[in-house]
């Protein structure tokens, strides 16, 4: 039987090569093979420096399925999960939103009147109703929405969109009994930002852990040359979330992320005069 298996694979060279990365440099989260398992990105929130934290909430099925059966009803069941900087959940609750209507969720608000001494952490949301399999094709529904940040003494916001299928979760489970996590890689992997750090700016980047296990992460610096500068070692929890305080150098700068996560891609936050300006992707 297994010889079997192992021919068919290596007549099929494609299934060697997604069998390989799925082994040594997975993407997403492992697979539930659940059809009531969804997915959802592991975002940032900060309730830090004077930022606000809000997340638009979308009921993903009533754009799917349009005007079928499956959208008779006239709200829709969303559960939000946040989890300190540590790792630990110390928020969980299902909100009902109406049907086709995106909702504006105002998540320092919600963490403010729960737990006024914290200061980040990170978040998911999971979705009661999911399409049918006629529309999802064997896939999962995944949220990557839109969270934004804004200055606490102004309405402007800056949006990012998740971009990881980080940790599925089946809805009726309560904790994280249930999670499915981000899979680790063999070897360690590095990212390197696609962006130059400008020295007239203040910057902070965000790391998150949505694996089963405590990460090891070394940042490096170089200059705009990529010359090796200096690199910082830290350390973050399942579950947990790091801010870094980027070093303020006299020139621009680049930075590249080691780790066994497989796509550390940061948050970046730009701040001047103590004024965030503006989030990002690195």
């Amino acid at each position: 039987m297994k010889f079997q298996k192992i021919k068919k694979i290596i007549n099929k060279p494609k299934r060697i090569i997604n069998y390989l990365r799925n082994r040594y440099a997975p993407i997403t989260a492992e697979n539930p093979n659940n059809p009531k398992f969804t997915y959802s990105d592991f975002f940032v929130w900060r309730n830090d420096k004077d930022i606000n934290t809000f997340f638009d909430l979308t009921p993903y099925i009533d754009l799917i399925v349009g005007n079928s059966s499956q959208s008779k009803k006239s709200f829709r069941d969303i559960k939000l999960m946040i989890f300190t900087k540590k790792g630990d959940l110390f928020f969980e609750n299902i909100f009902s939103i109406k049907s086709s209507k995106k909702q504006c969720l105002n998540l320092s608000e919600l963490i403010s009147s729960n737990e006024k001494n914290i200061e980040y952490g990170s978040f998911l949301i999971f979705h009661r109703d999911i399409p049918p399999q006629i529309y999802m094709n064997n896939g999962y529904l995944a949220e990557r929405g839109y969270v934004s940040y804004s200055n606490k003494d102004s309405e402007i916001k800056s949006y990012m969109h998740g971009n990881l299928d980080a940790i599925s979760s089946d809805f009726e489970s309560n904790g994280i009994k249930s999670f499915k996590y981000t899979k680790s890689t063999i070897l360690n992997r590095k990212y390197f930002l696609q962006y130059l750090f400008n020295r007239e700016y203040i910057y902070n980047i965000s790391l998150n852990n949505p694996s089963f296990k405590l990460k090891k992460i070394t940042i490096n610096f170089l200059n705009k040359n990529g010359n090796f500068i200096e690199k910082k070692v830290l350390q973050i929890p399942s579950l947990g979330t790091e801010m870094i305080y980027l070093p303020k150098y006299k020139f621009d700068f680049y930075i590249s992320l080691e780790s066994k996560l497989p796509m550390l891609r940061p948050n970046i936050f730009k701040f001047k005069s103590n004024k965030l300006l503006d989030v990002f992707h690195g």
